[in-house]
């Protein structure tokens, strides 16, 4: 059995990692099953065909077959999933064997974001945001830029107003699409209108 948990694709867990993971992961993704269940295999095997894109999203997929684990985030009788933001959860009601459906739900936008932060994306879930919103505001930065923490410190004080405008404000780690969208010098705020080609760069002072 053990032999076989470590071919499979999805990483299976146990109660110690999961908690750890939990705290850890951006985005997790823990399928809870009961061992026993004859139809498990089956679901697991629809879950593993989107395993490489979610993790292509920062979603992280595991297994943990913790009956008690299970019972705790809601699922008396797996399998069910459950959906980890910095360890609030969410629990995933659609069906099971439809792998597509699955992952259409773990990467939409409004069951990514579940902290009062400015979400923080990688390239994918932003062009996945920029098809999905009208209006999306987006925060340049990168980890060697000494002004870039001060001044998201402060745009972190309008992302509520910007939510209620129904403006989706995330941040993103990226210098090479930066770059490709006009932006040389970090930090920078661009804007994008569902529709437009070229997004609005702000010009203010940050």
């Amino acid at each position: 059995m053990i032999q076989q948990k470590n071919d499979e694709s999805i990483e299976y867990i146990n109660r110690e990692k999961l908690f750890k993971y939990i705290e850890t992961k951006e985005f997790l993704a823990v399928v809870f099953y009961n061992d026993e269940d004859p139809d498990v295999p089956r679901v697991l095997r629809h879950i593993e065909l989107i395993d490489d894109e979610a993790a292509e999203y920062g979603i992280k997929i595991v297994k943990c077959d913790d009956l008690l684990m299970a019972k705790k985030y809601g699922y008396r009788n797996p399998p069910g999933i459950s959906y980890f933001r910095k360890g609030k959860y969410i629990n995933y009601d659609g069906d099971i064997d439809d792998e597509e459906e699955l992952l259409d739900w773990l990467t939409d936008p409004a069951n990514m974001e579940l902290t009062e932060h400015i979400e923080r994306v990688n390239r994918k879930m932003f062009n996945k945001i920029r098809q999905t919103s009208d209006y999306v505001a987006v925060f340049f930065y990168s980890d060697d830029c000494k002004q870039c923490g001060r001044v998201l410190a402060e745009i972190e004080h309008i992302d509520d107003e910007a939510d209620s405008a129904g403006i989706d404000f995330v941040k993103i780690n990226d210098k090479k699409l930066a770059k490709e969208l006009g932006v040389f010098a970090l930090p920078a705020v661009l804007f994008f209108k569902m529709g437009s080609k070229e997004p609005v760069i702000y010009a203010g002072n940050l």
